[in-house]
C-alpha cells in the first residue's frame, strides 16, 4: 500500500459528502481520487466546484475497478452487502457506514468476503472517537468498578426517503440509530451484551418503529438502560455512568461532561469545546 491510501467514496448523499470533504481536507494519510453516485446530475455542482480532478462513476462497480486501494461505502443499509462483498472481491479495503447490514446473515456475508479476500473491514462507529466519549473512557480508570450505564438519544423524524423504504432501510430507530448507542456502551463497559430486552413503538413513522426503550446486561455484570426516538425537533445524546467512586454525565453533541462524587460537581473541559 502506498504512503497515502487512495480512496474512493460510494454514495454522495448527506453522509457521503461528509466523508468526501474529510478525505479532501482533513485526513493527511488519505487521498480521495474517485466518487460514485447513481444520479450524476445530483453530483455535478460539487464536481465543478470542490471536486475538480476527482474521477466520477455513475456505477459503483466501475469505481471498484479504478486505481484505488480502499473504499468508503456510504449508501443505504440495504445496499451494503452487495457493494461490500464486491469491493472485497476486487481487493479493496472497506469502511462501511453504520449499520454494517440489515441483519446478521448479511453482516456475516460481508465479514466472510473480507476474510477470504484478506482485506481490512471496518464499520464507521463514529462515537468511539467522540471527544466526550473518549474522556469518559479515560475517567473510568479512576472511578472503580462500573455498575451501570444509561444512554439516550433524540432526533428529528427522518427526512431522507430511503429511511422510509423497507428494503433499503432494513429497520427503524433500533437499527439505524440504536446501533450508535449499543456500540458506545460496549466501548465504555469493555464487555459484550449477554441479555437484552426492548419495547418499541411507532408514533409518526408509517413504516418503522420510531421510538424504543430497552435494558441490557453485559457479560461483566454491568447493567444499562437505553432509549432513542426520532420524534423531536432537536437533537440530544446523553450518556451517564455510575461507578463505585462516583458518576459522570456527558452530552456528546455539544461536548460537555460533568463528574460527581459525594461532595462535589466538576465540569470537565473537553478539547475543542
Amino acid at each position: 500500500m502506498s504512503e497515502r491510501v487512495r480512496f474512493g467514496v460510494i454514495g454522495m448523499g448527506r453522509h457521503g459528502m461528509r466523508y468526501i470533504r474529510h478525505l479532501l481536507n482533513d485526513i493527511s494519510g488519505a487521498e480521495l481520487t474517485a466518487v460514485s453516485r447513481t444520479h450524476p446530475e445530483k453530483a455535478s455542482d460539487f464536481l465543478k466546484s470542490e471536486g475538480k480532478g476527482l474521477k466520477f462513476f455513475a456505477d459503483y462497480r466501475d469505481l471498484l475497478k479504478a486505481d484505488i486501494e480502499a473504499v468508503a461505502v456510504v449508501t443505504p443499509t440495504g445496499t451494503h452487502r452487495e457493494i461490500a462483498v464486491e469491493a472485497a472481491e476486487q481487493g479493496k479495503h472497506i469502511l462501511v457506514e453504520k449499520p454494517l447490514a440489515r441483519n446478521p446473515q448479511e453482516g456475516r456475508e460481508i465479514i466472510r468476503a473480507a476474510e477470504r479476500a484478506g482485506v481490512l473491514l471496518m464499520v464507521a462507529q463514529t462515537l468511539r472517537y467522540n471527544p466526550t466519549i473518549l474522556r469518559m473512557k479515560k475517567e473510568l480508570f479512576f472511578m472503580g468498578r462500573t455498575i451501570s450505564l444509561q444512554m439516550g438519544q433524540r432526533l428529528e423524524p427522518p427526512v431522507t426517503p430511503w429511511l422510509l423504504d423497507r428494503e433499503l432501510a432494513g429497520g427503524g430507530v433500533v437499527l439505524n440509530t440504536g446501533v450508535h448507542i449499543f456500540d458506545t456502551l460496549r466501548f465504555l463497559s469493555g464487555s459484550e451484551v449477554k441479555q437484552a430486552f426492548c419495547i418499541t413503538t411507532r408514533a409518526l413513522n408509517p413504516v418503522w418503529e420510531d421510538s424504543f426503550t430497552g435494558m441490557l446486561k453485559f457479560e461483566n455484570g454491568v447493567l444499562a438502560s437505553v432509549d432513542a426516538s426520532r420524534l423531536s425537533q432537536a437533537r440530544t445524546r446523553i450518556v451517564q455512568v455510575i461507578a463505585e467512586k462516583g458518576h459522570m454525565v456527558g452530552e456528546t453533541l455539544n461536548d460537555t461532561l460533568f463528574l460527581y462524587d459525594s461532595r462535589s460537581e466538576h465540569k470537565v473541559e473537553i478539547p475543542g469545546e
